[in-house]
């Protein structure tokens, strides 16, 4: 390679760094906003007298943070994803004890929850 071609490679190189970095901080803190408004309406949930009628963990919420988490991992954000994986599963499983019970007893519940939660994390 010419001089000229190596330093316009070192700026490609550069720019492409930082478009990634800007990528993943856009997706850390949206996946921040997004764990944060599904604490917010939980919160809200709760504090209405007909949420009794419905659960409020859906496994829908367990799976749409996938590609977000997949594509930091990728761009080797890896404890970005780790911490923003672990936030959401926790607050997942905080709701999950919260909800109206499935089977009638509370402890059959939290398995039946933990295990929803590690199918997703092993799927």
């Amino acid at each position: 390679l010419t001089r000229k071609q190596y330093q316009q490679l070192q700026a490609l190189r550069k720019s492409l760094e930082e478009l990634a970095e800007m990528t993943s901080n856009r997706l850390v803190e949206a996946l921040r906003r997004k764990n944060e408004a599904l604490k917010q309406a939980f919160k809200r949930e709760r504090a209405d007298p007909m949420a009794q009628m419905a659960p409020a963990v859906s496994p829908c919420s367990l799976r749409d943070d996938t590609i977000p988490l997949k594509l930091l991992v990728k761009l080797g954000k890896t404890q970005e994803a780790a911490m923003a994986y672990s936030a959401r599963r926790s607050l997942l499983l905080l709701e999950s004890l919260h909800e109206r019970p499935i089977s009638g007893t509370g402890s059959v519940d939290l398995v039946i929850y933990a295990a929803q939660l590690s199918q997703v994390f092993f799927s």
